[in-house]
């Protein structure tokens, strides 16, 4: 008698569950989104005080922007050196005719190097210091290594 009534509450607990997820599982079938309108432009108008005139003159510390950053005011007579004024040239062009082709990580990084215009495809395992094609190379980097010619130095990349 016991295990009737206890197989009555677990079958009711069933099928109260299965009813609600069949009833979800039905609006979720009939669900329409709504389609959003957009608002009228200047929907929100906020009064302006009826005493209260918008003058530009009230803006003009804003528009010379000295109402959020001041400016140090130099005296009449005081003037910037003539080295501020000068501009530096431009750095000669680093020019260079090796090719990176990879590089072997470890205790003693090494670089594999050709050369770009080399029609045999000869390539050359390299460390610091070691000279190719009268380029020296610098430093090796993860991915870049750093060379020495008469141009210059400058980074060739992988």
């Amino acid at each position: 008698m016991r295990s009737n009534k206890f197989l009555l509450i677990i079958a009711l607990v069933a099928l109260l569950i299965l009813g609600y997820g069949g009833s979800n599982w039905l609006a979720a079938l009939a669900y329409q989104p709504a389609i959003l309108q957009d608002l009228p432009l200047r929907a929100y108008k906020y009064p302006v005080p009826p005493n209260k005139t918008l003058l530009l003159k009230d803006y003009q510390r804003l528009l010379t922007g000295k109402a959020f950053f001041p400016r140090a005011q130099l005296a009449p007579e005081e003037t910037l050196p003539a080295a501020a004024l000068t501009i530096a040239p431009p750095k000669a062009l680093f020019i260079t005719k090796l090719v990176l082709w990879g590089i072997t990580k470890g205790k003693f990084n090494r670089a594999i190097v050709g050369i770009s215009d080399d029609s045999k495809g000869q390539t050359w395992i390299v460390k610091v210091g070691d000279k190719v094609n009268q380029e020296e190379i610098i430093k090796i980097g993860s991915d870049y290594i750093v060379v020495r010619n008469k141009t210059g130095e400058g980074k060739v990349v992988l």
